[in-house]
């Protein structure tokens, strides 16, 4: 993104002569006067800054980054990697948190990347990468967390804006959005409508060893889904004085899903093959609410925030799964999930070198959920009873927190502690053949983090940090109800997960914002990962399980904003992953360990008359991921940007994954057998775009904070 400054200046007076002294100077005022036409000067944004602690990237200077949705714009990110069950990682480092404007997103797994795609890239300043977690944070938040900076309108007065972007191929998809706002200096009120239509098709070849072993189970899946989304949100801010603020916002999401699959299975030793055909008709609605009130302290050394939060999810799934031999199962699935978060907040300058941060929070989710299958094919599914079934969640976490910074010139040492009480809570009826129908847990934990950082002279810097993380079982892992994916392969919860505890390290050093060193380490006892077991030699069962231990260690080089020439620069960003997992004897697979090396390569072109270009590549080698072992993958993109109307539009063609080869293959190692998949999700492979973007404004007045000239260092800024 370009930002525009325009000056307008007067000339005083004249050059003056070397002979000219200074009883001859006329007055000021009575010299000629020479008004200056409109200047406009023209800087350009950085695609990204780097620090010690932290990436901040600005997705909207690029083509990857603003054409489409949020979901695409994180894709984009270097190094950044969202799979198809939606858990997104960071330089191989799964379990990333995602939270909006510092505030954690209740969602996670499929629902959050739903909610993601239905967001417009338009809306979002910042992308930050932040490492390490702080107190402040949620014990539960992964060591690397993505922060979206959502853009706010400081202009006074009435504007517009306008964006809409198609893309076609095999995965089509069309998005419009309509943004408006008014701000009067004091009130700010925005009101923003999203509408996307798409088709994902998408195929799935397995091939898995049957019997003895000399035989082989194959199955090819062919699914195509039409999804439909509205999305609409309203803010309001208000300024009561220059310490008093306070704001409210309120989202509605309406998701629609109609899917068809149809799954091909062949099976050794009989003379058929199994045709099986699966309608699915789903939907979504989303409902998210969020108020808060800030006050500064009349020194402007401190302030207290209190916020609520509340989220209300609601899904309905109906199932009809028949095949060739005149079987069928009619499913019907839905839930509830209502959130409630309560926050308050305190900071405090002591000092010249102390400051004080502490805090409350307390969450209370609740879940309710049902499943429930009829007809006579759920007799070759491993229950007693039948697959119809309830689950009921409650999880309350109260917390408090407590973080001192010193800043000892050129050190800053940062050291907290948080307590978190957890209840949790479960009930489930159904599946009587599971040994546990109930779940309860509750505990308090201690989560500790530190860390040092230290300037070294007026560009370098370095950082090494110690956190200690949890991850408690979502709701969707504990969940045991059994679901249908086909009569070959059956997936359910494990209600006996236990959490996982994180112990992380990490050490990173930066160079004038443009490069950036890290080195982590990590040792997760209790990991959770899904697993795969045979229940017999055609039935397959995937649910997660407590791993023992999981050992991980990475190194990252990023170099951004590489000057080839005034008009070309390069991003590169290189890591390389070490996975270690080991399993426990009642699985009986052996370990898995693998070193696996990524590379991302971004080229920014610029061009005369508003044009930019976008040039860039990733290749992952195989990766381990518990009994998976994922194949070496990558893709390449190509992009087009032209800024009109003097930088108020834009107009974007792109084409993702040019030679088509963004795919994924598997390998899965079984108790005794070996297994395979390769799977083509056509929405994150080629696709050729054209995007389009407005905003229309009445007013130019900047209101709100003041910024700095420096850009980098408004960047730069940490928002605690």
């Amino acid at each position: 993104m370009r930002k525009y400054v325009t000056c307008v200046a007067m000339l005083a007076a004249p050059f003056l002569s070397a002979q000219t002294t200074p009883d001859s100077v006329e007055p000021l005022d009575s010299l000629p006067t020479q008004s200056l036409s409109e200047v406009v000067v023209e800087a350009h944004r950085p695609e990204a800054i780097v620090m010690p602690d932290k990436v901040s990237y600005s997705p909207s200077v690029t083509v990857s980054g603003s054409s489409g949705t949020i979901y695409d714009a994180l894709c984009s990110l270097p190094g950044v990697n969202v799979d198809n069950g939606g858990s997104i990682s960071v330089n191989g480092q799964k379990g990333v948190m995602v939270s909006i404007d510092g505030r954690k997103s209740v969602l996670s797994g499929e629902a959050l990347m739903l909610y993601l795609k239905s967001l417009p890239a338009s809306g979002v300043d910042r992308i930050e990468i932040l490492s390490p977690p702080t107190a402040k944070n949620d014990a539960s938040s992964a060591t690397t967390t993505i922060n979206l900076k959502m853009r706010k309108n400081r202009d006074a007065g009435f504007n517009l804006g306008l964006n809409g972007s198609g893309r076609l191929w095999k995965a089509k998809r069309g998005l419009g959005t309509i943004s408006a706002g008014y701000n009067t200096g004091k009130s700010a009120l925005t009101l923003t409508y999203i509408f996307i239509a798409a088709r994902n098709p998408s195929k799935l070849f397995t091939n898995r060893q049957y019997g003895n072993g000399n035989e082989w189970l194959t199955q090819t899946y062919n699914r195509k889904r039409r999804d439909r989304i509205h999305n609409a949100s309203a803010g309001f801010e208000h300024r009561f004085s220059d310490r008093w603020s306070t704001g409210l916002s309120l989202t509605g999401n309406w998701f629609s899903r109609y899917e068809l699959g149809e799954m091909y299975t062949s099976v050794p030793y009989t003379d058929y093959d199994v045709y099986t055909r699966n309608n699915t008709d789903m939907h979504y609605r989303n409902i998210f609410g969020n108020a808060w009130l800030k006050r500064i302290f009349n020194d402007g050394n401190g302030d207290l925030s209190l916020g609520i939060d509340y989220f209300n999810y609601r899904s309905d799934e109906i199932q009809r799964m028949s095949d060739n031999l005149g079987t069928s199962v009619d499913g019907d699935m839905g839930g509830m999930i209502k959130g409630y978060v309560g926050t308050f907040d305190f900071k405090r300058r002591l000092g010249r070198k102390w400051s004080l941060s502490a805090g409350v929070k307390s969450t209370y989710l609740l879940i309710d959920n049902g499943g429930k299958y009829d007809d006579d094919a759920t007799t070759t599914v491993p229950v007693e009873d039948n697959l119809s079934s309830t689950f009921g969640y409650r999880e309350n976490v109260n917390a408090a927190y407590t973080e001192c910074k010193l800043e000892l010139l050129p050190l800053l040492v940062t050291a907290g502690i948080r307590c978190e009480q957890t209840n949790v809570k479960s009930k489930f009826s159904g599946n009587e053949a599971i040994e546990q129908a109930d779940y309860r847990r509750h505990y308090i934990d201690f989560f500790q983090n530190v860390s040092a950082s230290m300037q070294l002279g007026e560009r370098d810097g370095m950082m090494l940090s110690y956190a200690r993380r949890i991850t408690r079982p979502r709701y969707a892992d504990l969940n045991p109800f059994v679901y249908i994916f086909d009569d070959i392969t059956h997936v359910g919860g494990n209600i006996s997960l236990k959490p996982s505890i994180t112990n992380a390290f990490q050490i990173a050093y930066s160079h004038d914002s443009w490069f950036r060193v890290m080195l982590g380490a990590s040792v997760v006892d209790d990991y959770i990962v899904k697993c795969y077991r045979e229940i017999s030699d055609k039935l397959l069962y995937v649910s997660p399980e407590n791993l023992p231990r999981k050992i991980q260690t990475s190194l990252t080089v990023s170099a951004i904003n590489l000057k080839v020439s005034p008009w070309w620069h390069i991003s590169l960003n290189a890591t390389v992953i070490y996975d270690n997992y080991k399993f426990g004897g009642k699985l009986n697979i052996p370990g898995n360990c693998r070193f696996s090396p990524m590379l991302d390569c971004k080229n920014m072109l610029s061009f005369p008359g508003g044009w930019i270009g976008e040039l860039s590549g990733q290749w992952r080698c195989r990766m381990a991921y518990g009994q998976a072992t994922v194949c070496a993958s990558g893709s390449v993109y190509m992009g087009l940007k032209k800024t009109i109307m003097r930088g108020q539009g834009s107009v974007s063609v792109y084409v993702r994954d040019l030679f088509n080869t963004n795919h994924q293959r598997t390998s899965i190692r079984l108790t005794s057998k070996t297994g395979s998949l390769s799977e083509y999700e056509y929405e994150s492979m080629r696709q050729i775009g054209v995007s389009v973007g407005f905003r229309f404004k009445t007013g130019n007045v900047h209101t709100g904070k003041k910024r700095t000239d420096d850009l980098i260092d408004e960047i730069k800024r940490v928002n605690l």
